[in-house]
């Protein structure tokens, strides 16, 4: 018998028994739409962080405190004590391959303009640090870093001056007042409701309704005074050449190291943050994806029972096949042929409802999610080889019958 004839005779076997097919190709669509749409959520995921990462530029470089002995380091609210100072900040600004430095602090203050009043985290920082973070300054210019005078971001300046006409306008922040010198343009990650460049380091940028958007900047010494700190939270650091990054990298730390006696801190560079962040972010996709696919394992044993029983219904009819010279070949392609349809049949349609679910799903986090061309395939794959992995014993099982016995068989 040629392959299409087994197809023909396996599909007409299944439109037979629709309901049973359906249900027995059950755990296989829900594993493939499972790990499909994680896998796919996760690529998505994945291309918008990389993107947002490289909206900041190849030669960022984060200097956040950390436990002696390089331990797990932390933004500005990390719950290790920072040893960083602006004289740190001053001293890595003098470094040969340093193209600019900023410190980054952060407080929780009370921020008012006319009758709108917000307890939110403000972030002191220097006059470089738009372009540090990635920001575009949409309208005016970056605060001095001796005056009293802040900028705002898009979200902050509608927030607190609804009916336009922040720039120019006063902010009080803790009773002091500040002039609004600039706007930056809103940063966002793309996904989740907020946050951008430079989010690692303002955690809580504000509260519910705007998350890191609503951002107000100030001189650092202002907020660090705030806070009642001499510390600053983060060095923010722009190497002067993309291709010095590492060499940047490694005079920091030596300088650092040198002021400080003891690494209490690290450094690193983009790349490095985001080549952690994959990594990371990979494992946890795959043990995600993993979980999800326990339930092929289980549509795979329920492929293999209900075949089972099939093989048991059929009897008769296999008896009579090897009566008029079927061969064990023939018997065992029939059957396998069978359950590899079912695994194909129950991928293609998980496969269809999860195209559907990542679409619905992107659409709510703010991802631009899709099934690529290699999900579908490992997918597909997937399916196949579970139908003939299980349904590889009930084929050999039926093969085996003698065919008097099977043809006695009532």
């Amino acid at each position: 018998m040629r392959l299409s004839d087994f197809l023909r005779e396996a599909a007409a076997d299944l439109r037979s028994a629709k309901l049973r097919s359906l249900l027995t190709s059950l755990g296989i669509i829900i594993g493939v739409a499972s790990v499909v749409v994680l896998l796919s959520l996760g690529e998505g995921v994945r291309a918008t962080v990389t993107s947002a990462f490289s909206d900041l530029g190849s030669t960022r470089i984060t200097v956040s405190p950390s436990a002696p002995g390089r331990g797990m380091g932390g933004g500005a609210f990390a719950p290790i004590s920072s040893t960083l100072t602006l004289d740190d900040v001053d001293a890595v600004r003098g470094l040969p391959g340093v193209a600019a430095a900023e410190p980054l602090v952060q407080a929780v203050g009370r921020v008012q303009s006319g009758e709108v009043t917000r307890d939110m985290a403000v972030t002191g920082t220097g006059p470089r640090y738009p372009e540090l973070a990635g920001q575009e300054l949409e309208e005016g210019r970056t605060f001095a870093a001796d005056a009293q005078e802040a900028v705002v971001s898009r979200s902050a300046a509608e927030r607190f001056f609804p009916n336009g006409g922040a720039l120019g306008s006063q902010l009080t922040v803790n009773g002091t007042a500040y002039a609004v010198v600039g706007i930056t343009a809103d940063l966002d990650l793309g996904f989740g409701g907020g946050g951008g460049a430079g989010s690692q380091a303002e955690p809580g940028g504000g509260g519910s309704g705007g998350g890191f958007r609503v951002a107000v900047y100030l001189p650092a010494v202002d907020v660090m005074a705030l806070a009642a700190t001499e510390r600053v939270g983060q060095i923010l650091i722009a190497a002067a050449d993309p291709a010095q990054v590492d060499a940047t990298v490694e005079a920091v730390d030596a300088l650092l190291l040198e002021r400080h006696g003891v690494d209490d801190f690290r450094v690193d560079s983009l790349a490095d943050l985001l080549g952690s962040f994959q990594e990371i972010f990979g494992v946890l996709t795959g043990f995600l994806a993993a979980l999800a696919g326990i339930s092929l394992l289980v549509g795979g044993i329920g492929i293999m029972n209900i075949m089972l029983v099939v093989v048991a219904e059929r009897t008769r009819e296999i008896g009579i096949a090897k009566a008029i010279g079927a061969t064990r070949r023939d018997v065992v392609l029939q059957f396998l042929t069978e359950a590899v349809l079912i695994s194909l049949v129950g991928g293609l349609v998980g496969l269809l409802i999860a195209w559907l679910g990542v679409l619905v799903i992107g659409q709510a986090l703010g991802i631009e999610a899709a099934v690529s061309g290699w999900i579908v395939g490992l997918a597909l794959a997937v399916s196949v080889g579970i139908g003939v992995f299980f349904g590889v014993a009930p084929a050999w099982r039926a093969a085996r019958m003698d065919p008097i016995t099977a043809l006695r068989h009532e």
